[in-house]
């Protein structure tokens, strides 16, 4: 299975089990950086008990050992300890400010390294991100000494993921499919989300009690089976919701300097402040979402629903998106720019000090007058408020 799947599925059962001395007593808090890596760590730390204290702010004010004395609020006793999971960790270099990410990546050394510390850190992270997180020193040192490296599966392993899960709902998969599915997959770098989702929609397509070779061809195979199916639901669009899957999807992709392109989650009210109708909008959700393209959440800290793509597969896979992306990548990247920015502003209640200002805003405002992307409410928001302030 892939990373996250291993301690979801497998370590955090285990530690519940016992695994470790005492483990079974352990608190357990999950959570993923997302936009504000702190607000979702008290968040996480909160859900840890019913008798929480309402707020953690008053630890977690910048200083290094801001976690363990976030934790120490949460533990029920002297002898407790938490196992902390830090899910999708290169969130942190994708949505976060780079000041926030450094800060953040401080205070989980500190935590995981103290001797006097009660907190267990476990966090994953995708190899084409261990760049990333080696830029701060301290951070890698303490990486460094704890790295499990989740390796490609291999082939027994592969036959064992198609054909148990397959057993245990009364299905088979027939003669020389298993040998198709595994050639197509063994291998290849990020092919495990295709593989599940070539699988699911075998499934879906089975005759009587059987998974078809026959099926798996008109599918496309794995490679193919993820991107006729999102070209086949968007085709099935009109052409004002194909047009709004366009803008969906752009904002459900994050962008690094080195072109790593990874999926982001997306609060629902920010795509429904873009200047699209209402219906189009959720023609677009229904549609993918339905074929399990897209997955709905809830944010651990605000509670508003949020969307993202889910398989980051995806992202490269589906012609039609990885066009999108290409096209785009400048337009996107300068959004996520100015989203940073008017989330500033916002957070700290629309001080004018944060508008944009000269050259910056005259770029932002060229750049607003030539895309084609739409800008989400707050945005546009903070970009006017930006131009009235200097007019003013």
């Amino acid at each position: 299975s892939g990373k996250s799947s291993a301690v979801r599925s497998g370590l955090i059962p285990a530690i519940r089990k016992g695994a470790l001395p005492e483990s079974d007593q352990w608190l357990i808090a999950t959570m993923l950086p997302g936009t504000m890596p702190f607000a979702e760590l008290e968040a996480a730390l909160l859900r840890t008990r019913i008798d929480a204290p309402e707020s953690l702010l008053d630890q977690l004010d910048g200083s290094t050992d801001q976690i363990l004395r976030a934790v120490l609020r949460v533990l029920p006793n002297e002898r407790s300890t938490l196992l902390l999971i830090v899910d999708h960790l290169a969130e942190l270099f994708t949505l976060c400010e780079p000041e926030e990410a450094t800060a953040f990546l401080d205070a989980l050394t500190v935590a995981a390294g103290d001797h006097r510390s009660r907190v267990r850190v476990v966090s994953t992270l995708r190899a084409d991100f261990y760049a990333e997180a080696l830029r701060n020193p301290s951070f890698a040192r303490t990486m460094s000494d704890g790295i499990v490296n989740v390796a490609p599966m291999a082939p027994e392993e592969l036959e064992e993921a198609a054909s148990q899960p397959a057993a245990r709902a009364g299905v088979r998969l027939e003669g020389g499919l298993e040998a198709a599915l595994i050639g197509d997959v063994l291998g290849e770098p990020g092919a495990l989300p295709l593989f599940q989702f070539a699988l699911t929609d075998l499934f879906d397509r089975r005759v009587g009690d059987t998974l078809t070779l026959e099926a798996y061809r008109a599918m496309g195979g794995v490679d193919g089976a993820l991107s006729r199916k999102a070209e086949y639901l968007y085709e099935g669009l009109s052409d004002s919701e194909q047009e709004a899957a366009r803008q969906v999807f752009l904002r459900l992709v994050t962008l690094t300097d080195t072109h790593t392109r990874s999926r982001r989650r997306v609060a629902g009210s920010e795509l429904l402040s873009l200047d699209l109708t209402v219906t189009d909008l959720q023609a677009v959700l229904d549609a993918f979402g339905s074929q399990r393209l897209l997955t709905f959440d809830r944010n651990d800290v605000t509670g508003s629903p949020a969307v993202e793509v889910a398989h980051e597969a995806m992202l490269h896979r589906w012609d039609r998106l990885a066009q999108w992306i290409s096209d785009a990548r400048t337009d996107v990247q300068s959004n996520a720019a100015l989203r940073m920015l008017s989330n500033d502003w916002w957070a700290h209640d629309r001080e004018p000090k944060y508008l944009l200002t000269g050259g910056r805003l005259e770029d932002y405002q060229t750049w607003a007058g030539e895309t084609t992307l739409i800008l989400a409410g707050r945005e546009r928001e903070f970009l006017d408020a930006s131009i009235d302030a200097v007019q003013d």
